[in-house]
């Protein structure tokens, strides 16, 4: 009996999950990382994120004198794919970078930085 009773509840909570994705098309948000940010002198900086087409957004989230932690969030899709490819979405900072580090909160890493010609 409480065999039939577990797999019966378990039963319920995967179809609450299934209509749960495809209600909601089967997409989640959730942070992604960022493997280089590029750089000219100003306030913006461009990340290269592991976004895999998911409509990527980027934040600041902390910036102190030495560092500059950024944030990605985009869209994935459990069981069909993504964050295979790369995206690459802007900030813009209160003040150029300078010489801070660059620091990816998903991971707690520093972030390689290019510095390219404005």
């Amino acid at each position: 009996m409480r065999l039939l009773i577990a797999m019966a509840v378990l039963l319920g909570l995967l179809l609450v999950f299934l209509t749960g994705w495809c209600l909601g098309g089967g997409v989640w948000r959730g942070e992604v990382s960022v493997m280089e940010v590029r750089v000219d002198g100003s306030n913006w900086i461009e990340l290269t994120v592991a976004g895999g087409n998911g409509d990527p957004v980027a934040e600041v989230t902390r910036a102190t004198d030495a560092e500059v932690w950024v944030k990605v969030v985009a869209s994935s899709t459990p069981l069909k794919g993504g964050g295979d490819c790369v995206d690459i979405v802007g900030v813009r900072l209160h003040e150029p970078p300078g010489d801070r580090v660059v620091v990816d909160k998903h991971t707690g890493e520093p972030v390689v930085v290019i510095k390219v010609e404005p």
